[in-house]
């Protein structure tokens, strides 16, 4: 049985890293995406099992990232993240369901990593 593949993009390296290590040590194969353009790169190299999302991203933010994966009528699980206001986590929850993106988790940064845990293996 091959293992899930996850995409993470995030502008923060140090989130990155936390991610794919924590998702690497659960089995998970991980690629990690530093901004908009790379994610999109690989996400059309390689449609993921599960994608994990920054909201706030100097370039496009994930929100116009969302929209993008909407357009594409993506069928990957989302797990999204963000170190601001929890209302706009919540907002950008809404909209993932409301374009019929399948949502699995809202992470507020920073995050303990027991939490990151239980929303990666949920997925």
């Amino acid at each position: 049985m091959s293992s899930k593949h996850i995409l993470v993009v995030d502008d923060d390296p140090g989130v990155l890293e936390i991610v794919q290590e924590v998702s690497e040590q659960l089995g998970f194969d991980v690629t990690v995406a530093h901004d908009s353009a790379e994610f999109k790169a690989l996400y059309a190299a390689a449609i993921p099992d599960l994608i994990v999302l920054d909201l706030v991203m100097p370039d496009e933010d994930g929100i116009d990232l969302m929209r993008y994966l909407a357009e594409k009528k993506c069928s990957s699980k989302l797990i999204i993240m963000s170190g601001y206001n929890p209302l706009y986590l919540r907002s950008s929850e809404t909209l993932a369901r409301d374009w019929g993106l399948s949502f699995t988790a809202v992470l507020t940064k920073p995050f303990d990593l027991e939490v990151l845990e239980a929303a990666l293996l949920a997925a």
